[in-house]
């Protein structure tokens, strides 16, 4: 069912209504209700942004994205847009524009991203036992730039969970559950972790009080439908995860047995990021360069061949379309991309950081034209070490060059 302006208007005014009862003491600091407000409405709409981020991820390397989902965001964005220009007008040009100098340092500072590494507290479960220090980081960075550990169903997916985003509607978080739930060292957690009593419907339609792991390993042996339907049915109205899945699935990606079945299956994107780092044309074997690279292998798959070629020619000193911002042959998102890279290149000496930007750069440039930018900003802000990415601020800085 596609929403209406309305809908979305009156999804806003319920964040409005929500995000009034969580100020904290930080916000208190904002002088004036509206100017609250005016942040309360850019952060919504920066979220909004971040969830969109599943669909570039997929669509950055030229693959095929349901155009249903497409006109959804269109949607979406349209429907801010008309917020924009009608009640919020004015409050936002007299505060957003200005928000540098209405948000207290702490505030920034609060909304400033910085990816911790595994394990992040002293509990046994979270007790990752890392494959390396960098490896856990460039892992967080990626699920920081994919949205999370937990999402709802706002792209259609049901529920995507973990580092990597595996999701019920395309399949791939399944057989990680199953794992988790059926495996001779993983079984007593995952009861453990799922051990709340809900009331569930059966596959015979007949309702019962069970636990939520009973519950979940009969979806599991369902039919991919019913399962997407189920994870659909745990979601709030603003599709997020309701309690009380929302506080057991959190407590399952810090459990140390499904982190170790998460990177099993993500030992292919491991692998292709070792071979990038490797490569004798542009590879770095640097904490930065392993986070790029990993973050490459999730977001793109590879370093394409005419990328190869551009980093190449780049480093060569040749005149290509890394090198020269007025080349006819880019694209207008290509060129704000390049012309940015060249000034970043001004007073850049170190030959690794010259092959990162580069490398970041031509990923970015041999991406799909509508998400040029957006590969360059995950990509720039972790060679750089801090940068703003879907409304977001990271920083990276921990990250040796």
């Amino acid at each position: 069912m596609k929403l209406s302006n309305k809908d979305y208007e009156k999804l806003f005014a319920n964040y409005i209504n929500e995000s009034n009862g969580r100020t904290s003491s930080n916000q208190k600091n904002i002088n004036a209700g509206q100017n609250e407000k005016a942040v309360e409405f850019k952060r919504y709409m920066d979220a909004i942004e971040l969830q969109t981020n599943r669909i570039i991820s997929k669509d950055a390397n030229n693959e095929q994205i349901d155009s249903d989902n497409l006109s959804e965001w269109d949607i979406l964005f349209s429907s801010i847009n008309s917020l924009n220009t009608a009640a919020y007008n004015s409050l936002l040009k007299s505060t957003l524009n200005n928000q540098e100098n209405n948000i207290s340092e702490d505030i920034k500072v609060e909304n400033t991203i910085k990816p911790k590494l595994y394990p992040q507290n002293n509990t046994e479960d979270s007790k990752v036992p890392v494959l390396s220090d960098i490896k856990a980081l460039a892992r967080e960075i990626t699920s920081q730039f994919e949205g999370g550990q937990l999402a709802g169903d706002f792209d259609g997916q049901g529920i995507s969970l973990g580092y990597l985003q595996w999701n019920i509607g395309q399949g791939t978080l399944q057989p990680l559950l199953k794992e988790m739930a059926q495996g001779s060292n993983t079984t007593a957690d995952f009861q453990k972790i799922f051990s709340g009593t809900i009331v569930y419907e059966n596959s015979q339609g007949k309702k019962t009080e069970t636990t939520m792991a009973a519950a979940l390993k009969d979806v599991l042996a369902r039919s991919r439908q019913e399962q997407l339907a189920f994870a659909k049915s745990i979601n709030n109205k603003n599709n997020q995860i309701a309690e009380p899945w929302k506080s057991a699935f959190l407590k399952l990606t810090q459990n140390k047995s499904f982190i170790q079945i998460e990177d099993r299956y993500a030992k292919p994107y491991m692998d292709q990021a070792e071979k990038i780092t490797k490569n004798s044309v542009f590879g770095v074997n640097s904490d930065k360069g392993y986070a790029l690279a990993f973050d490459i292998a999730v977001q793109n798959g590879s370093v394409k061949p005419s990328a190869k070629a551009l980093i190449e020619g780049a480093l060569k000193g040749e005149s290509n379309k890394l090198t020269n911002p007025l080349s006819k042959e880019l694209t207008a998102n290509q060129r704000a991309v390049v012309t940015d890279l060249n000034n970043r290149l001004k007073n850049v000496e170190d030959i690794n950081t010259k092959k990162l930007y580069y490398t970041a750069a031509a990923v970015a440039i041999s991406s799909n034209d509508k998400y040029v930018k957006d590969v360059w900003s995950r990509k720039s802000t972790i060679v750089a070490g801090q940068g703003k990415v879907h409304g977001r601020y990271f920083d990276f800085k921990q990250l040796k060059a």
